[in-house]
């Protein structure tokens, strides 16, 4: 059983990251020598990216450009990496949660370290999510609420924790837990 719920889980996490990275996001930039002009473009994965666009597609989105391309300008295609990770991140905390509600009331018995870190992680996730919120509520909704810098503090923090306490306690047979009282010296 708890090897098929680590398996299970760890499909989880592999299909969510998918999810994620074939559902990019990208942007076109138009840099003009003096500033750049940025067009949102359709979601698309990271193999396959969405074509880039002419010049015309700036023009009827700005009203300040010229008609023609100057020479200078150079338009360009970029992956958003930090909203990529956020997704990954999104889908994951589902799973990690999950995780975190089966086995942290069954960890006495179940005692295994690949499901106490993605338990934990899910609780760091989840736990960063609320603060960033708070936070940007706080300070009145003015400025980035910076998902990615808590996310990765969520992470970093409850990873430290998972490792020190996966092993906290020793681990114990599923045979003292049926009513066999001998221990094993």
């Amino acid at each position: 059983m708890q090897y098929f719920a680590k398996y299970v889980i760890l499909t989880a996490v592999v299909i969510a990251a998918l999810i994620a990275v074939a559902n990019s996001h990208y942007e076109a930039r138009l840099w003009t020598g003096s500033g750049t002009y940025i067009i949102a473009l359709d979601r698309a994965p990271i193999w396959s990216p969405p074509p880039l666009p002419d010049y015309a597609a700036f023009t009827s989105t700005f009203d300040n450009l010229p008609s023609f391309q100057p020479t200078g300008f150079t338009i360009t295609r970029v992956h958003r990496w930090s909203w990529t990770l956020l997704g990954v991140a999104l889908n994951f905390v589902p799973i990690a949660l999950v995780t975190a509600l089966v086995y942290f009331p069954l960890r006495e018995r179940l005692r295994d370290p690949v499901l106490h870190l993605v338990g934990w992680i899910g609780i760091g996730l989840a736990g960063s999510a609320v603060l960033c919120i708070l936070l940007w509520l706080i300070s009145g909704g003015w400025g980035p609420p910076a998902p990615l810098f808590f996310a990765g503090l969520g992470i970093a923090a409850c990873t430290v924790i998972a490792v020190t306490t996966c092993r906290s306690e020793p681990s114990r047979s599923l045979l003292h837990f049926a009513g066999d009282t001998h221990d094993e010296q």
